[in-house]
């Protein structure tokens, strides 16, 4: 893949998750942060920490090198999922 006419994993891979963020917690997202290392590179990678409007707190971790790879996982009070 050519960097330097892609996007982020921002862009082509976290977009999806907030999306289903706020499918799955029926909220929207209210404040967000992301911090990214090595960015437009193969070794790109960026870990998002978000507040949803609901008081939810939801984090994720990208990166480029594991592109196909993606996990979910859901805790609350009364266990995991």
């Amino acid at each position: 893949m050519r960097h330097d006419l892609a996007g982020s994993v921002l862009v082509e891979q976290a977009v999806h998750h907030f999306d289903l963020w706020q499918f799955l917690l029926d909220t929207e997202v209210e404040n967000i942060y992301a911090t990214m290392l090595e960015p437009m590179t193969l070794n790109e990678r960026a870990a998002v920490t978000a507040t949803m409007a609901n008081g939810v707190i939801a984090s994720a971790i990208f990166t480029e090198s594991l592109k196909g790879a993606n996990e979910l996982e859901i805790y609350g009070q009364d266990g995991r999922l």
